[in-house]
């Protein structure tokens, strides 16, 4: 009866369960703002343009702010009840079926924003920070204290609460449309009490009235989070391990850290798969991603021929699939080692003297690494990994000599 080695190694996905991805063609997941943008526009507080862009680095006009404002104060009932004052015409160039006149007349009839002396409200002129500060804290009902100069006071309080955006650097900045998402998520996560959930990391910075009158850019002392994803993400090392029964050939629990998934019975999968072949679990590391485990295996068939397979187990289901089959007349074997950036696992090549102990061998240093995505295919992609990760290679391979 033909022996199977299975060899299991394992890693935590970060990007599979976080934020959907967005549709606007200007935002990306590497921007200061994405979640910001990411958040309004899942809620259907933001569209966009025409063209599938959000703008992100466009100025916003007093009429965008406003909508927007508004949209975010009514986002779980809407805004349908405003209906009626579309029909108005509440400042001299503020007509009536105007795709901005609710908003505006509303507000107004509220006492959210006044106009200008000369009876008009200037919907197309960009604002600035301190305006757009001073109508999100009035839509959204914050109180603050009067004081000279006028914007001191609303400054000083939205500072205390932690909603100024961290690329603030100016009083009279005029605020793109990324820092009005910021700003209104702020507000809006405030109300909701997850304020701190959202800024995670960023918590910690602060935009305060001083900070801005000295000119400071906070947003310059927040660590370069792209990098930090990379260095954590790409491989985040061994996560769950199995323990197993040889004897009675039952595969029953694997320990997942905080996690610990008991009772699974990989016979009835691995019949499935190897109908023919005796199991045996001999590395006991496994990659885990949404309630899936991911392993290779690798059968010696005899002659040195070793066949390599990569495997996934759906842990609910009970059910596993081969994602990949390569068989090598050398006996080398394809090991599973981590995960790209996008969701992409790596498979290293190890050949027969890779095992040797007298060698000292990091797979980050290998010219046979290789990627393919989670749902498998016929053929794996070479990979070359960060030079971080080279550079930890090499340095573990000069503590092992």
């Amino acid at each position: 009866m033909k022996r199977l080695l299975i060899v299991l190694s394992a890693i935590v996905l970060v990007f599979s369960a976080t934020l959907p991805s967005l549709a606007f063609t200007d935002v990306s997941e590497d921007m200061f703002y994405y979640d910001a943008v990411n958040f309004l526009q899942d809620e259907g507080i933001v569209v966009g343009y025409g063209d599938g862009s959000f703008g992100y680095e466009l100025n916003i006009n007093r009429a965008e702010l406003l909508k927007i404002v508004i949209e975010a104060k009514f986002f779980e009932e809407g805004t349908e009840s405003l209906s009626s004052y579309s029909e108005m015409s509440c400042f001299e160039d503020v007509p009536a079926n105007e795709w901005y006149t609710k908003y505006i007349c509303y507000a107004k009839e509220q006492g959210w924003v006044v106009g200008y002396g000369d009876g008009t409200f200037r919907p197309a002129q960009n604002i600035n920070f301190v305006e757009a500060l001073k109508i999100v804290m009035e839509v959204f009902g914050i109180d603050y204290q009067e004081t000279d100069p006028w914007y001191k006071g609303f400054v000083d309080e939205a500072a205390s609460r932690n909603l100024i955006p961290l690329t603030i650097d100016e009083f009279g900045l005029i605020i793109s449309r990324s820092e009005m998402a910021d700003m209104i998520t702020r507000m809006i996560m405030l109300n909701n009490d997850e304020l701190d959930e959202y800024l995670d990391e960023r918590t910690d910075y602060r935009v305060d009235y001083d900070s801005i009158l000295n000119g400071e850019n906070v947003s310059e002392d927040v660590p370069d989070e792209s990098e930090a994803v990379e260095e954590d993400s790409d491989v985040l090392g061994m996560n769950c391990f199995a323990e197993f029964d040889t004897i009675a050939g039952v595969y029953d629990r694997f320990d997942c850290g905080d996690d610990v998934v008991e009772e699974l019975d990989f016979v009835p999968a691995f019949q499935d798969l190897f109908p023919n072949e005796n199991v045996y679990i001999s590395n006991n590391e496994a990659l885990l991603n949404e309630g899936v485990l991911y392993f290779t295996t690798n059968e010696e068939t005899g002659a040195g021929t070793v066949n390599n397979r990569l495997i996934k187990y759906d842990i609910s289901g009970g059910e596993g699939a081969v994602l990949y089959e390569e068989e090598s007349v050398e006996g080398d074997m394809l090991v599973l080692v981590g995960t790209d950036l996008t969701d992409n696992l790596l498979i290293v090549e190890w050949q027969a003297s890779d095992f040797a102990p007298s060698v000292c061998y990091s797979p980050w240093l290998s010219e046979d690494l290789y990627s393919i995505g989670l749902s498998g295919g016929e053929s794996l992609a070479p990979y070359v990994p960060p030079q971080w990760k080279i550079d930890e290679g090499e340095a573990k391979v000069v503590d092992c000599l």
